[in-house]
C-alpha cells in the first residue's frame, strides 16, 4: 500500500526535488558568495591603489603642466633673450611652492637658473636630463634622487621647446616630490598594510622599510631586494594581460597580497601590500555558514513538506473516493469539500479576486492621478527656476544702452535652443578703443550656461591683468586658466570641457586685431567678404596634450566695412528640402545678400531664413550672430 500510495510518492518526490534544488542552490550561493566577498576585498585593494595613484599622475602632470607653460610663453615673452629670461624665471618659481630649482639650457651651452650660478665649463647639454628632453616627445621625468643641498628627494622634469623642427631651448626644473612620498606613507587599507613606489626603471622611490629607502649614494632596485626574491613583483607588473592582484612571499618571509598601479605621467608603480591572512578573513566563516543554513532548511523543509502534503492531498483523496462512487452510478453521493479547499472556493475566490483586481484598479487610478499632479508640480518649479537662469545668464551679456555707444549700428541674435545656453558674447571698453568677443561654451542648457558665467568671469579679470589690444594673449590667458579651473572643479580628474570664441580690438584710431579659436571673423565690404580665420584649436582642456597656439590678425578700418561672427549653431542646423545642415556657403551668400539693409532689417532676414530652413527639422544648437558698423 505505502508504494502504491501517492501520499508517500508525492512526499519522496518532493523531498527529492527539495535536496537537490537546496544542495544546488547552497553550493552556487557559496560560490557566488565566496567570489563576491573576494571580488568585493580585491576590489577596495584596487581602487584605493588605483585612486592614489590617480592623485600622484595629477600632482606629475600639475609639475609638468609648469614646464609646458613655460614653453607656451617662450615665443609671446621672448625667452630666447638671455636677461628676459633671468628676469622671468624668480617670478615664474615663486608661485611653485614644490619647484627647488627652475632654470633653461640652451644649445650654446648657456644655462640660466633662477638662484643657481653654473661653474665655469659648465656643459648644460651633456646632462641627463637636457638629452632626455631632446630626445622625448613630450616630458622627460628623470631618475629620482637626494638633493645634496636641502637632503630631500628631487626629480628633474624637462621638455625641449622646439622651432623648425630643431631644438631651441630645453625648459628644466627640480621637483621636489616629498608631497609623493608622505602620500605613500600615508596609503592604509588596514593596520597591517603599507604601500611602496617604484620608478619606471624598478628603483624604489619610497618604502616603510627603510633598508630600502634612497640615499645619496644609491637606490634600491626592486629586482636586488633578498636576491630576487621578489623579483615577480617587476615581472608581473612587464607582463602583457597580469592580474593585479598576486601572492608574494615579502621582505619579512610573511605571505602577502600585491597589488599596484602604473602612473601614465612618468611610468612609474604603485604598489599596496595587505598581509594575505588578514585579506582571506571575510571568506573563512562562508562555509560553515553555508552548510548549517543548509542543514536547517532540510529539517524545515521535511517538516513543511509533510504538513503541506496532508493539507492537500486530503480533499483530493476525498474527491477521488466519490468520484469512484459516482462511477459505480451511486449518484447520490457527493463529495465535502471545506471552503477552504480551492476547489469547492474556486468560484468565490474568483470573485474575490475580481472584486481584488477592481479595488486595484481604482486604487492605482488615484496613485496616477496623484504622482501625476506632482510631476507637474515639479516640472513647474524646474521650469521656473530655468527661467531664473535665464534672467541670470542675461545679466553677464552686454546692455543695448552699451553697445549703441560703440557701434553706428549693429544686431545681436542670442536665441538658447533651451531657455539657457552655451553661447554668449563680451564686450569692454577703453579709452583708445573696444573689444567684442562671441563664444560657444561646450553643450547647451544648464551645463553650457554655468560655463558662460565661469568664462565671462575669468575674461573680466584676464582684461584687467592682460594687454588688450593683444587678442591673442588674452586667448592664451583663457586658455591656460580655464583648463586649470576645469581640473581643479572634478578633483583633478582631466575635463574635455572649454569653448570656442573669436575676439576683435577695434582702436579708435582705425586698428583692427583678431584672434580666434575656432570662430571666424568676416569682414564684409561692397559685398567682399574677407574672412580672418580663427585658431583649429579651442579654449579649455584637451586630451590630445599638444600646445595650442592663437594669433593675430590685423587690418585696418574702412569706410563701409561691416563685421560679422557666428558660433555654429547656424550653419550647423539641419533642414531645408534635402535635410542637410545649412553650411558655410549659404551662410556667406546670404551675408552678401543683405548688405544694402541696416542691422536691424539684416537680423530679421536671418531670424526668418533660419525657421523657414528649419523645416520641421528639431533644433541643434544655441545660436549666436553678431553683426555691426563702426
Amino acid at each position: 500500500m505505502i508504494s502504491k500510495s501517492i501520499k508517500y510518492k508525492f512526499i519522496l518526490v518532493v523531498f527529492i526535488i527539495c535536496f537537490i534544488c537546496l544542495s544546488l542552490l547552497s553550493i552556487v550561493s557559496y560560490k557566488i558568495s565566496y567570489r563576491a566577498v573576494l571580488e568585493q576585498t580585491t576590489l577596495k585593494i584596487i581602487q584605493t591603489t588605483d585612486r592614489n595613484a590617480e592623485i600622484m599622475n595629477n600632482w606629475f602632470k600639475q609639475q609638468s603642466s609648469i614646464i609646458q607653460g613655460i614653453i607656451e610663453d617662450f615665443e609671446t615673452l621672448g625667452l630666447g633673450d638671455y636677461k628676459k629670461t633671468a628676469a622671468y624665471l624668480p617670478h615664474k618659481k615663486a608661485h611653485y611652492p614644490h619647484l627647488t630649482l627652475l632654470y633653461i639650457a640652451y644649445p650654446d651651452k648657456t644655462l640660466i637658473a633662477d638662484d643657481w650660478t653654473p661653474p665655469e665649463g659648465f656643459d648644460p647639454t651633456g646632462r641627463v636630463w637636457y638629452k632626455g628632453a631632446v630626445e622625448a616627445e613630450g616630458t622627460y621625468y628623470s631618475d629620482p634622487y637626494l638633493d645634496a643641498n636641502t637632503g630631500e628627494m628631487v626629480i628633474a622634469i624637462a621638455q625641449a621647446y622646439r622651432q623648425n623642427g630643431k631644438v631651441t631651448a630645453v625648459v628644466a626644473a627640480d621637483i621636489d616630490i616629498g608631497y609623493v612620498t608622505e602620500l605613500v606613507a600615508e596609503i592604509v587599507v588596514n593596520e597591517k598594510s603599507y604601500a611602496f613606489l617604484l620608478d619606471n626603471h624598478g628603483n624604489i622611490v619610497a618604502h616603510p622599510n627603510k633598508e630600502f629607502q634612497p640615499t645619496s649614494e644609491r637606490l634600491t632596485n626592486i629586482n636586488d631586494v633578498f636576491d630576487g626574491s621578489l623579483n615577480g613583483i617587476v615581472q608581473k607588473i612587464s607582463g602583457s594581460g597580469a592580474d593585479r592582484t598576486f601572492n608574494l612571499l615579502d621582505y619579512d618571509g610573511e605571505e602577502k597580497v600585491f597589488t599596484f598601479s602604473r602612473i601614465s605621467a612618468n611610468g612609474w608603480v604603485l604598489g599596496v601590500v595587505v598581509p594575505h591572512k588578514i585579506y582571506a578573513e571575510p571568506l573563512a566563516g562562508l562555509f560553515p555558514s553555508f552548510a548549517t543554513a543548509l542543514l536547517i532548511s532540510i529539517i524545515l523543509g521535511m517538516g513543511v513538506i509533510l504538513l503541506m502534503v496532508n493539507r492537500m492531498l486530503k480533499p483530493v483523496m476525498s474527491l477521488t473516493y466519490a468520484v469512484k462512487q459516482f462511477g459505480d452510478k451511486k449518484m447520490d453521493v457527493r463529495c465535502s469539500v471545506s471552503s477552504q479547499d480551492e476547489f469547492g472556493e474556486l468560484s468565490s475566490s474568483f470573485n474575490q479576486m475580481a472584486s481584488m483586481i477592481q479595488e486595484y484598479s481604482i486604487t492605482l487610478e488615484d496613485k496616477v492621478e496623484k504622482r501625476t499632479k506632482e510631476l507637474v508640480e515639479k516640472n513647474a518649479k524646474i521650469q521656473d527656476s530655468i527661467e531664473y537662469a535665464k534672467i541670470l545668464q542675461e545679466t553677464i551679456l552686454p546692455k543695448n544702452e552699451e553697445m549703441n555707444q560703440i557701434f553706428k549700428d549693429y544686431f545681436v541674435i542670442w536665441d538658447p535652443k533651451d531657455t539657457v545656453g552655451g553661447d554668449f558674447y563680451w564686450m569692454r571698453r577703453f579709452d583708445d578703443g573696444f573689444i567684442v568677443l562671441v563664444g560657444d561654451c561646450t553643450g547647451h542648457g544648464v551645463p553650457g550656461a554655468l560655463m558662460t558665467m565661469a568664462v565671462n568671469s575669468l575674461l573680466e579679470h584676464i582684461v584687467d591683468e592682460e594687454t588688450y589690444k593683444d587678442p591673442a594673449a588674452l586667448l592664451v590667458e583663457l586658455n591656460l586658466r580655464l583648463s586649470q579651473s576645469l581640473r581643479h572643479g572634478r578633483e583633478g580628474t582631466m575635463i574635455n570641457d572649454g569653448l570656442e570664441v573669436g575676439m576683435i580690438y577695434v582702436g579708435h584710431d582705425g586698428g583692427i586685431v583678431f584672434a580666434g579659436a575656432q570662430i571666424s571673423l568676416y569682414i564684409v565690404k561692397e559685398k567682399d567678404i574677407i574672412e580672418l580665420r580663427g585658431s583649429r584649436d579651442a579654449i579649455g582642456c584637451d586630451t590630445k596634450k599638444r600646445p595650442k597656439k592663437f594669433f593675430n590678425q590685423q587690418t585696418r578700418y574702412e569706410p563701409g566695412m561691416a563685421f560679422y561672427m557666428f558660433t555654429d549653431g547656424f550653419k550647423d542646423q539641419v533642414g531645408g528640402d534635402d535635410h542637410l545642415p545649412f553650411g558655410k556657403k549659404r551662410l556667406i551668400a546670404l551675408l552678401k545678400s543683405v548688405q544694402n539693409l541696416t542691422m536691424e532689417e539684416q537680423r530679421n532676414i536671418f531670424l526668418s531664413t533660419y525657421e523657414e530652413y528649419l523645416s520641421g527639422e528639431p533644433r541643434r544648437d544655441d545660436i549666436t550672430i553678431l553683426g555691426f558698423r563702426i
